[in-house]
Formats: structure tokens, C-alpha cells, sequence
């Protein structure tokens, strides 16, 4: 399914914004070196505006087993333009045979916040105008 890239919506009052312009994309790995490694390189590259990292236990069901195991997520956030270059950045630098990408929608947020992911992923420029994207 194709990532829908709405038109800019004026924020209200307090600055929130409804947009479907943006994704924050999820995957796992099995130790805090790879997820800062895949974190760095997600943003270095401009596609991803950030990341974070954080410790999880994921319980799962691989290859007829069932399997509890330490991994650390890393949640990137980037433009709807830039998730399918970040996907599949993560696909060749992943260690797993199978890794957890997913996609989310941001549906909302605070305007500058997500302008600010605009112009760091090069969607906009830092002047509002088109970025190379």
C-alpha cells in the first residue's frame, strides 16, 4: 500500500498540525552497538531526522519455536517521501534474516517539530522551500 502524502494543514492554537506527510519507521536489533550503528548511518544520511534507541524483550515465534530474547528498538522518524529509502537502507545493513520493518503514520504533530523533520530529511529546505528529495 502506497504512502499517502497529504497537502500542509494549518496548525491550530497550540501548534498541532494533522498531516499524514510523515512515518516513523521501527525495527530491532540484537545488541545497543547495532542500534546506535543503524541509528547513526539513518541519520547521517538524511533519512531519517532522528532516532531513538531503547532496551526491549520481544517474545516471538521463529521458525516453529518460541523465543524470548533482548533486542533494542530504533524508532525513526522521517518524511512519507524518504520511508522507502530508509526501509530499505535498514534492510541491507540489518543483521537478521528477517527483520521487523514497519512503518507507522505520524498523523499529527507540532508544526515546527515536524518541519524541522522536513528540512532535516532535505523534504524542505530550511527557507521552506522544496528540498531534493
Amino acid at each position: 500500500m502506497p504512502l499517502l502524502i497529504s497537502a500542509p494543514v494549518k496548525p491550530d492554537i497550540t501548534g498541532f498540525v494533522e498531516t499524514g506527510r510523515h512515518v516513523a519507521l521501527i525495527t530491532t536489533v540484537d545488541s545497543k552497538r547495532v542500534a546506535l550503528r543503524l541509528a547513526t548511518s539513518m541519520v547521517e544520511s538524511r533519512l531519517a531526522a532522528c532516532a531513538q534507541v531503547w532496551p526491549i524483550v520481544s517474545v516471538y515465534r521463529w521458525k516453529g519455536r518460541m523465543c524470548r530474547s533482548s533486542e533494542y528498538i530504533v524508532l525513526a522518524k522521517t518524511s512519507a517521501r524518504r520511508a522507502r529509502s530508509l526501509a530499505a537502507a535498514i534492510r541491507r545493513e540489518h543483521p537478521y534474516e528477517l527483520p521487523q520493518i514497519v512503518a507507522l503514520p505520524i498523523v499529527g504533530g507540532l508544526a515546527q517539530y515536524l518541519e524541522w523533520l522536513d528540512c532535516e530529511t532535505g523534504t524542505v529546505s530550511h527557507a521552506g522551500k522544496p528540498g531534493k528529495a
